[in-house]
């Protein structure tokens, strides 16, 4: 029975698809087999990527002096995962909470957040757009009003 084994440099969970970045490891990996001398071509296939992965991360160590990755563009988040778990656990306790309220809650939590972010969480959550389940009760008086406003 013959065994299935990978080539050197592979991931090993193989959690690693299109388009997202060499881990460190397979970086180095590649830059040590193309200083050995091994043709571009065969180390992209012992690495299992793109001829064109092994040129860049070639050339990144030759601009950057680094396998490192380069930092992401925009703005960092200041808030963190727990924290907008914790905002959206409120959210859940209480539907209707007011904006007040809840940042009032936040900022006793110690989370510092703008209203903007804020507001990006919830409509990510999908949590802001549901309709009152409660319906308002018409008493007498004011139903009575409403139907003689439809008359007219």
């Amino acid at each position: 029975m013959a065994l299935n084994s990978r080539a050197f440099g592979t991931e090993i969970t193989g959690n690693r698809g299109p388009n997202q970045e060499l881990s460190k490891e397979a970086r180095s990996s590649i830059i040590s087999a193309v200083l050995a001398g091994t043709p571009k071509s065969q180390v992209a296939r012992d690495h299992h990527v793109h001829r064109n992965t092994v040129n860049t991360t070639f050339k990144r160590l030759q601009h950057h002096q680094s396998l490192d990755s380069l930092p992401k563009s925009g703005c960092p988040t200041k808030f963190s995962s727990a924290d907008k778990r914790k905002i959206i656990r409120y959210i859940r306790q209480d539907p209707k909470i007011k904006w007040k309220t809840l940042r009032r809650l936040i900022y006793q939590d110690g989370i510092d957040i703008s209203f903007s972010a804020l507001r990006h969480i919830i409509q990510a959550s999908k949590l802001g757009y549901w309709r009152s389940s409660e319906r308002p009760k018409l008493n007498e008086d004011s139903a009575r009003r409403r139907y003689t406003h439809c008359r007219t």
